[in-house]
């Protein structure tokens, strides 16, 4: 019997995203609102971000080729104006409009802004039950990592391992997305260098979420700028403030925040550092204190300025856990500001107690996505056989890190079930990279439907072996 939550008569926006999630309707009656039948082949990951609803859909129309793209979900056909979708880069990949009901305002013409022809379907004529009685069987906030209706035929396929071969698999898949991390190194130091093409690895790392952007752009602006004297700290935190915008237009309320905005602002004015143009469009919703961006900004000017001494230390203790057993993880370096270990902006309030600007979940991330990496292919460059050997065995063995919302999605989608929220697995550190590869590099990336996945073949194939 299905669990049911309190009627309500109000329908939301956020109902039909579930109901689109575990494709609660008959798919021989979904239509375009020209008649045309739509076959969902693979309705998207759930977008917790910015733009459309769901990204990386796959839908066929009639007889058409599939195609991929994003779909958004409203209402009424009319809130794709009312939210100014229209106007909206995020939105050019949306390929399909979907609507409670087809109210006959918006025809699919008024949609084409954008290189994909954008089709409309309205959800309520292909729905199996009233929407109120389906309201009542969902519990809306546990989507969009609750257990999803539509089971991915990988699940069922990992499920038929046994867990140290699912263990196996998932470390392989792991290690080949450190190698790949190796790779895009090599890459970037053939552009710009060493350490340049690890510094901006490090500041990448750093944006996280919906700041990647904004830090590589701020690494870009550093990287191009040149000095008659190696800078200090304060003027690489400075230099680093204003060219990514941070500096306030007007002194803030607090005295030493003021006289702190002073002296940065007479830095810069002595080094010809000019306001940013363009300015730099920093995200700040959902954001928590200690991540804002003034902080991560801060970070990444003291690790611009320390890093050679950040790669001594982590090319140390590497070669010292070579030759001792257990492996050793490089412990974080002292990364402290005693004006930004206390606060997150100019204009808030100290904290009683210092917050590092980069904590232990922040420094795990760099170790295993930049600098382990970095000291892997440093190995390869200088034939220093021991250190490659201690960064593969350190990746190996890192703990587990925190869970993001892609992570989320991953397990979700390709562990086997249990009663646990996604957040509670803690799977080590090369388990979890092994779960963002395949999820990534196959279900991402992915041009067919489920059925037809490479990965279901492959894992059959390893279960047949064995």
């Amino acid at each position: 019997m299905n669990r049911r939550f309190p009627a309500s008569t109000f329908v939301s926006e956020r109902l039909l995203q579930c109901l689109w999630q575990d494709q609660s309707f008959d798919p021989q009656r979904f239509r375009s609102v020209h008649n045309q039948h739509i076959a969902v082949l693979e309705p998207g990951v759930w977008n917790c971000e910015a733009g459309p609803d769901f990204v990386h859909a796959l839908i066929q129309v009639e007889d058409a080729a599939p195609i991929m793209g994003d779909v958004e979900i409203h209402l009424r056909p009319t809130g794709w104006f009312q939210h100014r979708h229209h106007l909206d880069r995020l939105y050019r990949r949306v390929i399909l409009h979907v609507a409670l009901e087809d109210d006959g305002q918006l025809p699919i013409y008024h949609l084409a802004n954008n290189a994909n022809a954008i089709t409309q379907a309205a959800l309520r004529p292909a729905l199996r039950q009233d929407i109120q009685d389906l309201a009542q069987t969902i519990d809306l906030w546990a989507y969009p990592f609750g257990h999803p209706r539509t089971v991915r035929p990988c699940r069922n396929v990992l499920n038929e391992m046994s867990p140290l071969d699912r263990e196996a698999f998932l470390e392989a898949a792991g290690m080949e997305r450190f190698e790949k991390k190796i790779q895009r190194l090599a890459l970037w130091i053939g552009v710009c260098g060493w350490p340049e093409a690890v510094l901006r690895a490090l500041f990448d790392t750093l944006g996280y979420r919906n700041n990647r952007g904004c830090m590589r752009e701020l690494f870009d602006r550093r990287f191009h700028l040149a000095f008659d004297h190696p800078l200090t700290e304060e003027e690489e935190i400075a230099v680093h403030l204003g060219i990514a915008g941070l500096l306030p237009l007007s002194l803030p309320h607090p005295a030493d925040s003021a006289a702190r905005a002073r002296r940065y602002h007479q830095i810069c004015w002595r080094l010809e550092i000019l306001p940013a143009e363009p300015p730099l469009n920093w995200c700040r919703h959902n954001v928590r204190p200690a991540n804002s961006p003034h902080r991560r900004v801060v970070a990444a000017a003291l690790l611009y300025h320390d890093f050679e001494r950040l790669w001594d230390h982590v090319r140390q203790e590497l070669l010292e856990s070579a030759l001792r057993p257990p492996v050793h993880t490089p412990a974080p370096p002292s990364i402290r500001d005693p004006f930004w270990d206390h606060r997150s902006g100019w204009d808030t309030a100290p904290s009683d107690r210092p917050t590092a600007l980069i904590g232990a979940p922040r420094w795990l991330e760099i170790l295993g996505n930049v600098l382990l990496p970095a000291a892997a292919l440093h190995s390869d460059i200088t034939e220093e056989a021991a250190l490659g050997y201690a960064a593969r065995r350190c990746f190996q063995a890192l703990p587990p890190a925190a869970t993001n919302r892609r992570l989320k999605e991953a397990i979700t989608r390709l562990l086997p079930q249990t009663r646990q929220p996604p957040s509670t697995h803690r799977l080590p550190f090369i388990q979890q990279q092994g779960l963002l590869e395949i999820f990534m590099e196959t279900c991402l990336q992915a041009r067919a439907p489920c059925s037809d996945c490479r990965l279901n073949r492959l894992i059959e194939d390893i279960l047949t072996l064995s």
